[in-house]
């Protein structure tokens, strides 16, 4: 069959030509394609030689046609429509449903997590409401997990999850307890170089040093230390110290205090 022939959705039969650990390259005739190995099952696949062999003649559907300079290709899949876990267990699997999961792997950007029918990710940004450590800080590969459905990919078959959904909002907590002007104790955690972001949202030029700190045990602020030499801002690090509100936003979850000199 020619290349141009073949439509989005068509059933080829092609051999496996080689197995490349994440992706198998794949042949019909003169026409040459890949399979990716999250498109092999519906469930997550460590490697896709446990789902194809070399050698193997396989029937997968085309779900991509990529041509560029000199390159004809296509790209397949062995899924199947009415096995989707999304669509066939559409009441378990709606968002703002609470499920369970095992988390499965961890990088440094979140964890994957499974159910016994379906995938999903937890960003780092959902997994705590103080959420600016590594995901490994909130759990471990194996754990049992509780998680909040917030985003849907039914063409994947995959969830978005936030765990921090779950848990209660320290922020509603602060908003009661603290405004504008308040004196307070913080912990000191570390220093940072504002960049042209960062330098936006602490009102502080970029490039000036401001501290993170701990409120309450709970919420992570930001702390403005301009007054300080360098020497007396490495021995803030690990403190608890006083400070004074300055601006305070619950709702965007942002907190800027001023280090009090004693």
């Amino acid at each position: 069959m020619k290349f141009e022939k073949i439509q989005i959705g068509d059933e080829l039969q092609v051999r496996v030509e080689k197995l490349l650990g994440y992706k198998a390259s794949l042949r019909s005739g003169d026409v040459e394609g890949f399979i990716h190995k999250d498109e092999t099952d519906w469930t997550r696949v460590a490697d896709i030689s446990d789902v194809v062999q070399e050698g193997e003649l396989i029937t997968a559907k085309v779900i991509r046609k990529i041509e560029k300079e000199n390159i004809e290709l296509l790209e397949f899949t062995l899924k199947k429509e009415e096995e989707n876990p999304i669509l066939k267990y559409q009441d378990k699997y709606k968002m703002g449903n609470i499920i369970e999961g095992e988390v499965v792997n961890i990088v440094d950007y979140g964890v994957t997590v499974e159910t016994e029918d379906v995938g999903g990710f937890v960003q780092v940004s959902e997994m705590s409401w103080d959420s600016n450590r590594h995901p490994s800080v909130y759990c471990n590969i194996g754990d049992k997990i509780k998680a909040k459905i917030i985003g849907i990919n039914e063409e994947r078959g995959t969830l978005s999850l936030s765990m921090k959904e779950v848990l209660e909002n320290p922020w509603e907590k602060i908003k009661e307890k603290y405004k504008v002007g308040d004196i307070t104790e913080v912990v000191v955690e570390g220093l940072y170089t504002a960049n042209a972001m960062g330098s936006v949202i602490l009102n502080i030029s970029s490039g000036e040093v401001f501290a993170k700190a701990d409120l309450d045990g709970e919420v992570e602020v930001f702390l403005t230390i301009s007054n300080f030499s360098n020497s007396e801002r490495e021995e803030l690090v690990g403190k608890r110290v006083k400070a004074e509100i300055t601006f305070l936003d619950a709702e965007k979850q942002y907190v800027r205090l001023n280090l009090i000199e004693e």
